[in-house]
């Protein structure tokens, strides 16, 4: 692959921190692409009971240029929290590739599902439709897809075919639950819980490139706390960029399922 610029970066999760992280690189210049498992942003949230409100003032549940709406009062009910991070994931204006079904591009390294999109729509509720520019960033080689991450080494991504890469830029955003254990089991960076060591957005000296966020709170909440995460990854992407040796990716790796990269966030 050619000299690039910037690093290619992926972050996996459409939630609170997979987003906040994305808005802090795209001031740096660096548009990531978001991928999440689910068929819509912030899942998680959509999962707890209707009558939840944050714990937080308001105020503290601001996002980056989105004031929290102070008609919702001092403790923000669930809905508002929703429609909260769906306003700032439009404003983002970044590709979020929700679990889809990808057809006729096996060219690319993307093979069609046995069943058609149609049945697959019925039965799983997996939509066949690709974002906007999708197909097209395949196509022109501008994305690298790969097969399922299974764990990571000191310095490559194990995926399930037994391949390895070696990305730019790992993110880590799983939001409440890390389930990391499985895939950093080989490496020394999560504490006995399982939770790890930098899950605030700092960096690790011994992994550069790796970064995890939306795993450690503050007395302001996690709202606060994904904002100063993605702004410290944000920096560490931009001051590592000058270090970050040229891709190693076998374009022979393929992947059946967009929502299973070659990286994880929160």
């Amino acid at each position: 692959m050619s000299q690039r610029s910037t690093p290619s970066v992926i972050i996996i999760g459409a939630g609170l921190s997979g987003l906040t992280t994305a808005h802090a690189l795209k001031a740096k210049g660096i548009n990531a692409t978001i991928i999440d498992g689910a068929s819509q942003i912030a899942e998680p949230w959509r999962a707890r009971h209707q009558q939840l409100k944050l714990n937080i003032y308001r105020t503290f549940a601001d996002l980056p240029g989105l004031p929290m709406d102070r008609q919702h009062g001092d403790f923000v009910p669930r809905d508002a929290v929703l429609d909260h991070l769906e306003t700032f994931a439009r404003q983002l204006d970044l590709p979020i590739q929700f679990e889809t079904e990808v057809q006729q591009l096996s060219r690319y390294g993307l093979h069609s599902h046995p069943d058609g999109g149609g049945t697959r729509l019925e039965r799983d509720g997996i939509s066949p439709a690709l974002d906007g520019g999708f197909v097209a960033a395949v196509k022109r080689g501008q994305m690298q897809m790969v097969g399922e991450t299974i764990g990571f080494e000191t310095d490559s991504v194990r995926l399930r075919d037994g391949a390895s890469i070696r990305p730019d830029i790992v993110i880590c955003a799983t939001g409440y639950r890390s389930g990391l254990e499985t895939w950093f089991a080989d490496l020394d960076v999560l504490d006995q819980d399982g939770h790890p060591y930098y899950g605030a957005g700092e960096a690790d000296p011994d992994h550069p490139g790796l970064w995890f966020t939306g795993y450690k709170a503050t007395l302001t909440g996690f709202f606060d706390a994904a904002i100063v995460a993605a702004q410290r990854i944000a920096d560490g992407v931009v001051l590592q960029q000058p270090k970050l040796d040229q891709p190693s990716i076998d374009h022979s790796f393929k992947i059946t399922s967009p929502a299973a990269s070659n990286v994880k966030t929160s």
